[in-house]
Order: C-alpha cells, then structure tokens, then sequence
C-alpha cells in the first residue's frame, strides 16, 4: 500500500494597503526585538508542519506502508504528478482558510489518478455533514473527530473502519463511531519527511485534547490526555541529536503547566539532558507556581505565552473563560521575575462576542501600558473568528455577533474586512483597531529598539513565519 502525505499548512492572504504596512512592520519589529532579548537568531526560510499528518505518516511506515511526505509549498507540479500516480491512498490536513485550495488539490489528484482514495482530516473536517461527502464526490474519506495516530493506523484495514470516520462507498455515507482511546502516545519518524530536521519549525505536545475548553475552539471538544512520560524523553532525544544547537522547539499544548508535576518532572529532564535546544510554551494564567517558573527559566524555555485574549473581563467572562484580566497580569510580573533574557507574549482577540467599542478602546490602552511598562514583551493581536465546529458558528445569534461571509478562503484572523463582527461594533470599526493596534504596537517595538518607524518600514527583512499563514 503507497500512501502520500501532503504537507500543506500555509496559505496566503493579502492584505490591503494600509493594514499590510503597518501589520508588516510590527511582525518585522517583533521579530528584531526578540532576537535582541534572547540572543538567538532563528532562521527565516524554515518550513511549518502539520504535526497530526507527521505522526500518521510515521505510524503508516512503522506498520510497513510504502510512505511519501510532500512539501507542497517548496514541491515542483512534476514531482506533484508523480507522487499522485504512485500513491494509493492521499492524505490532506484541512484548516479552515485551507479548505478550498485542498478541495482543488483532491479533484486534480483524482483527475490524475482515479483509483486514489483520498482521505482529509483536521480542525475543519471535524464539523463537515455528510453532504460534503455527496457535494465532493471525488473526496472517500473525512475525519469527524480528534483521534490519536496509532488508533487510526494500526490497523490493516484502517482506512475502512477507523473511528470517528465518514465514508462515501459508491454513494453512499457510512459514519464509523467515535472510540474512547485511553491509550495515548505519539510516535515520531524524522525519515518520513523530504528534507532534515533543521528545515522544519518543530512542535510538540505532552497532551492530546485540551484542558481549557474555550468556546471559541474544537480542540477543547476533547477531553485531554497525557501522554506518557517516557514517549515526551524519547521524543526530545531524537531532536537533540538531530538539530542545531539552540533550535526552537514549541510545546504546543494550551496550557503547558497544566499539571504542575507533570511540567516539572519535563522540565527537569529537559535541564539535565536536552539543554542544548531552546524552548516555548503557552501557559493559562492561574495558579502559577513559583519553582517551576524558576525551572522552565534554568530548562532554556525563551518564550512563553499568555493567552489574555482581552482587557474586559466582562467579555472574558461571556467567552466562557474563567481567568480573569488581572490575573494574567500577576502571570505575567511573576515570570518576568525568573525568566531571564526571554520574550512574554500576550494572545489577543479583537471582536469577541460581547465586545463593544468602549472594550476595544480598553484594549488599546491596555495594550499601550503593558508594553510600556515591560509587563509584556510581545502582543499578537488578531480577529475573532466563529470557525465551524463551534456553536458560535452554528448559533451566532445566541452571542450577538454577525457573520459577514461563508467564503472559508477569508476565514483567517488579519483578513479585512473582518468575517464576523459583534453587534455593537460595525466592521469597519473593529478593522480600524486591527490595523491602528498593529501600529501601536510597532511604534512600542520601535522605541524599545531604539529604531525609527521610516527605518522598520523599510526594511528588507521577510518576517518569519512559525505555523499559520503567509501575509502579503
């Protein structure tokens, strides 16, 4: 059996001209001032990967499948043609904005290769109906929930059977059950992939699901595991071996410290054994304890983020977030006082259900006092999005905002004008915040640079990416 991995996670949104100069040069001066706190230079050109599609791949060929990986933003349209004649089976990760370019990618690959069964899964697939199945005819195959990568290809016949599937057999729709796996454990194989190591942004998770549960997001849908202690220490070993001193790598669970004992038996054998890389991680603002502040410090961790989302606590509150604004500003004092030469970044959300024009006035002077004041080193501000799969989607009358379009392809959080919008707030108004706070914020950047705005501009440098879209 040949089966095919296409590794397609970014994609491009253009932005018009005001808001791409000044959204530009905050990413520009972010990533300057970065560089100037933690004294690591981390390479422009490095390519994202879909994790969820790395570990399938990775099981396939511990299971004895023919693999192929693709690199789909780097591939040549010959090598594309081939590996689709070659392959068996085709599997695609569907993030929202991604969902048209990947439906035009299936047919053109069925096209070529008509006994292809072609298989798509991620965040978006999670909320498709079996219409989308009968609407692409040419698609065999969705996954409609979270399930780890060794349930789904251990197998022989997984691809008829795994659970949480559905199915197009000649027409017609079989949906296979969800299984309540509590085995979990992810399997990492560096040979699947078609360059080393060094050419990818690297993440990885200790937790399957999430423990926060926000409304706004189908990861928290999945009660979340923890993944086996050893499996975390096997994992990290392969990239110190593998990697460049001082490569980053991204803890991408929502809330790393979750489970205090667990964070700190890592963190410990990070400091003993893999201090050779650097770190990052996101963190919940509750309840952090000092010692293991002053351990991811001592375990090389350089950039750790804070999800404030808002200044309103209101707005928090209605979201379905327990923490509160204050709190994440004592999180954010608390780590500045152990994290040495590293970056704090604050998470925000403009335009949450519930938000008014008094709140994001809020916002814009907060965010103007926590950079001046050094609470924070970093903000990355970005739209609300009602993605599918969440009832703000399905029922965005229930929290008082309006959804402007159905066209997935704009469903990213800097695309103007802005998807959806609360009532009190029109969308030309949350769009001006957008970009003016984008401004704000590189001026901030700019100051502690001790660089002018004209220099920011018109620099040369290409912002990097790490996961998530490509601006122009």
């Amino acid at each position: 059996m040949n089966l095919l991995f296409i590794n397609n996670p970014t994609y491009i949104v253009k932005l018009d001209k005001n808001q791409s100069v000044w959204h530009r040069a905050r990413r520009i001066s972010q990533d300057l001032l970065e560089e100037s706190i933690t004294s690591i230079q981390l390479p422009p050109n490095k390519i994202s990967i879909s994790r969820g599609l790395w570990l399938l791949a990775s099981e396939a060929k511990q299971n004895g499948y023919n693999v192929r990986w693709n690199d789909i933003e780097i591939t040549s349209k010959k090598r594309l043609i081939e590996d689709f004649k070659w392959a068996d089976q085709l599997w695609i990760y569907v993030i929202t904005p991604t969902l048209n370019s990947c439906l035009t990618l299936a047919r053109t690959a069925k096209d070529i290769n008509p006994n292809l069964k072609i298989l798509m899964g991620g965040p978006h697939t999670f909320s498709v109906e079996s219409d989308f199945l009968v609407e692409n005819d040419f698609i065999d195959i969705v996954a409609t929930s979270f399930q780890p990568s060794k349930t789904i290809m251990e197998s022989q016949e997984y691809a008829l059977k795994f659970p949480g599937s559905l199915h197009n057999n000649n027409g017609i729709i079989v949906k296979y059950p969800n299984h309540n796996n509590k085995r979990y454990e992810e399997f990492i194989d560096p040979s699947v992939l078609n360059l080393g190591l060094n050419n990818y942004h690297i993440n990885i998770s200790t937790t399957f699901g999430c423990i926060n549960s926000c409304k706004y997001c189908v990861s928290g849908l999945v009660p979340v595991k923890y993944r086996k202690i050893e499996n975390i220490k096997d994992e990290l070993k392969i990239y110190k071996r593998l990697l460049e001193n001082k490569s980053l790598i991204h803890f991408s669970d929502s809330n790393f410290i979750g489970n205090n004992n667990y964070a700190t038996e890592i963190c410990k054998f990070i400091k003993n054994e893999v201090s050779s890389l650097t770190y990052s991680c996101d963190i919940n603002g509750d309840n952090i304890q000092d010692d293991l502040l002053k351990l991811l410090s001592k375990s090389k961790f350089k950039y750790i983020s804070i999800g404030f989302e808002t200044s309103d606590n209101d707005v928090l509150k209605f979201n379905g977030k327990k923490n509160r604004f204050e709190n994440n500003v004592k999180a954010a004092l608390k780590i500045r006082k152990f994290l040495k030469n590293g970056v704090i970044k604050a998470y925000w959300l403009l335009g949450l259900p519930g938000s008014t024009v008094e709140s994001l006035e809020s916002d814009y002077k907060i965010i103007k006092f926590l950079l001046s004041e050094n609470i924070v080193d970093v903000v990355s501000p970005k739209l609300f999005i009602p993605y599918p799969g969440t009832d703000y989607y399905k029922n965005p009358n229930n929290y008082g905002i309006v959804i402007n379009t159905n066209d997935f392809s704009k469903y990213d959080r800097h695309n103007l004008p802005p998807i959806c919008n609360p009532l009190g707030v029109e969308a030309d108004l949350l769009a001006n915040y957008l970009t003016e706070i984008d401004k704000l914020i590189c001026q901030m950047y700019a100051t502690r640079l001790n660089m002018g705005i004209d220099d920011i501009i018109k620099h040369k440098f290409i912002p990097k990416r790490y996961t998530g879209s490509l601006y122009i």
